[in-house]
């Protein structure tokens, strides 16, 4: 309907001269034959189908007939969806036209303006492709059934450029099994962001909100690298690599300090660890410890000094899971120097008091006393 018509019937197997008419049922209202040459020609007016037959004489009486059936079609095809989405410079796009209120199949094409630069229409409906420009493209498409009915409907798409940056350039390392959270965003297109994953893996346990909230807690250890996209309303995109660290928890090592030794005394005291996952080793990460002394395994310190001094040196502790702690020790090993006086003490009488004050001598004031023997 409204589209400019233009056919030719012919006749053969005559004398010539021949004249065409319509013998039987009638043309599409708008159109009509040429006597002489046999073009149907003109502007349909009026959709549907139309039965007629064609009537040929010729210059000596002779006829023939054909009949014909014309489908005119009207716009009366609806074409979807209502919009298409917006795509970004580099990215795969793929959406799919149908049309409806018609006879299948449907053909699809382009009837004014045109497709972003690296987009395709199959005759099938199927918009795809990878943009290679940006900006907006204003584009028809027309929808035509198996009997001419057709359908059209304007589409403007919007191809963002690669022009966002993704903030901050680095993220800081976690630890496993302490909560995590860091935020990422995006400057130079239009708010509001949206942000995924876009290639490699965040830290186990963690998840990326699409407002861009990084947050979780790491569940295991060890360097991850994932990139990040974020993408504005016109589809506008930029991304970031990011690298994270995902450290094990550092274990603690106790005491905070270890008792004096004494030169020719036996010592023993147990260095423990916590915040990691039975069993724990120990060992000496650096420094040396007291001469005579030696430290197991289990963490017990144990032997007989045989030097006086101070000596530091730090015990690392080793869990189940590779988790480390350590800790800087400074143990002081004296000597028997000192003597108590007087060598002697008064005796006593029953019910009488007493008052005598042993003193020390040969070491450094001031001193503490006590009973050992006796």
């Amino acid at each position: 309907v409204g589209v400019a018509y233009n056919q030719t019937v012919t006749a053969s197997g005559g004398s010539g001269g021949y004249v065409y008419s319509i013998s039987a049922g009638s043309l599409p209202p708008g159109l009509s034959i040429n006597a002489a040459s046999g073009a149907i020609t003109g502007t349909p007016n009026t959709g549907g189908p139309f039965t007629f037959t064609v009537f040929v004489r010729d210059s000596n009486g002779d006829t023939g007939t054909q009949a014909y059936t014309v489908h005119i079609g009207a716009n009366i095809l609806t074409v979807s969806p209502a919009g298409l989405p917006n795509g970004s410079n580099g990215t795969p796009y793929s959406q799919t036209i149908t049309a409806s209120g018609g006879t299948g199949p449907y053909t699809f094409v382009v009837s004014s303006g045109a497709l972003p630069a690296g987009l395709s229409l199959t005759s099938g409906g199927v918009l795809s492709g990878t943009p290679s420009g940006s900006g907006p493209s204003t584009f028809t498409v027309l929808a035509t059934d198996s009997v001419n009915n057709t359908g059209s409907r304007s589409y403007t798409i919007t191809i963002g450029s690669n022009i966002l940056t993704v903030a901050p350039a680095t993220l800081p390392n976690g630890t496993q099994g302490t909560a995590y959270s860091q935020t990422i965003t995006a400057s130079g297109g239009t708010a509001p962001y949206s942000f995924v994953v876009t290639s490699g893996t965040l830290p186990t346990g963690l998840s990326l909100s699409s407002g861009g909230a990084l947050s979780g807690t790491p569940s295991a250890s060890g360097p991850f690298t994932f990139t990040v996209q974020a993408t504005d309303p016109n589809f506008n995109t930029g991304s970031h690599t990011y690298n994270v660290t995902i450290n094990l928890p550092p274990l603690t090592v106790n005491p905070a300090s270890l008792p004096a030794a004494t030169v020719g005394t036996a010592y023993s005291q147990t260095v423990s660890a916590s915040g990691g996952t039975a069993p724990y080793t120990f060992a000496v990460l650096s420094g040396a410890l007291p001469t005579g002394l030696t430290l197991s395994a289990d963490g017990v310190i144990s032997g007989t000094p045989t030097g006086s001094g101070v000596s530091s040196f730090s015990v690392r502790a080793l869990d189940s899971l590779g988790n480390v702690g350590t800790r800087a020790f400074s143990m002081t090993i004296g000597t028997i120097s000192l003597t108590v006086n007087p060598a002697t003490l008064p005796g006593m009488v029953v019910g009488h008091p007493y008052n005598q004050t042993v003193i020390g001598a040969g070491g450094t004031a001031p001193y503490t006393f006590s009973i050992i023997a006796g």
